[in-house]
């Protein structure tokens, strides 16, 4: 991964969360042949898991601005963010945009889900610089998400740290990024963002 593009450097700390349709979890319960009593009706949705709900809160439009350091430069953003439910709302899909980068906007498609065997939340981030980093979070204790990326960067080890925080209404998120290469911190970025 080549973080000389402040474009990129943004890209990767922005969107939002994880939830991964649970394939295992459909396939291990039997189920009746449609027509046949005990079927569930083909219109009816699931009961979602009370850690998939969580990710709703992400839904909607937000817009917000991003500061942080590239190295010992400073930057600036402003960024919009657009999250709806997919998978039959197992899923949250997200496409941000950060503009007032130098170098033109930065765009990053997003998937989060909710993994029901491991018990941990992913969040699947590709972005127009042709990043893709599967960043994986605990259940919180608390009101913040801290979504973990280990990879490698130019032969070094490459770790993005991203907390997220989203207030009760749903209408305000926070979050911080920092990311290192080969134990050294690149990047450090910090925002807010409103529905």
């Amino acid at each position: 991964m080549n973080l000389s593009n402040p474009r990129l450097r943004i890209c990767l700390g922005i969107s939002a969360l994880t939830i991964a349709v649970p394939l295992a979890s459909a396939l291990a319960k039997p189920s009746a042949a449609p027509g046949v009593s005990g079927a569930p009706a083909a219109s009816s949705k699931p009961e979602l898991p009370s850690e998939v709900k969580a990710m709703h809160c992400l839904v909607g439009d937000w817009t917000g601005s991003a500061t942080g350091k590239m190295g010992a430069d400073p930057l600036s953003a402003r960024l919009s963010l657009s999250c709806s439910e997919t998978s039959g709302g197992f899923g949250v899909q997200c496409k941000t945009r950060f503009t007032g980068l130098p170098g033109g906007p930065a765009e990053e498609t997003d998937l989060f889900g909710f993994d029901p065997g491991q018990r941990k939340y992913h969040w699947f981030s590709v972005t127009n610089q042709g990043e893709t980093h599967d960043h994986v979070a605990e259940i919180p204790k608390g009101d913040t998400l801290r979504f973990v990326y280990d990879g490698v960067q130019d032969g070094k080890p490459a770790r993005e740290v991203i907390t997220l925080k989203v207030s009760e209404d749903h209408h305000n998120l926070e979050f911080q990024n920092t990311y290192t290469v080969g134990g050294q911190v690149v990047l450090t970025l910090s925002g807010r963002g409103t529905k």
